[in-house]
């Protein structure tokens, strides 16, 4: 894991993601499915936040859930 915690080093930078009418439809009712209040986006976001160990990182467990995933 090199990239944990590491410090605020640049602005957020916006990039662009392509999805199916399906996968965001998807996306949509999982977001929701527990109430949650995160969109699709900020879903999105914490999870790379949580994959690249970013400062923005939403815990423990959920980094090691994240690199078990990408393994």
């Amino acid at each position: 894991m090199p990239f944990r915690d590491r410090p605020v080093q640049d602005a957020d930078q916006a990039t662009t993601i392509h999805l199916t009418p399906h996968e965001l439809e998807t996306l949509q009712k999982l977001v929701v499915k527990d109430g949650d209040t995160l969109s699709p986006t900020e879903l999105i976001e914490a999870f790379v936040a949580d994959l690249t160990g970013s400062w923005r990182t939403n815990g423990s467990d959920e980094r090691e859930y994240a690199f078990a995933w990408f393994k």
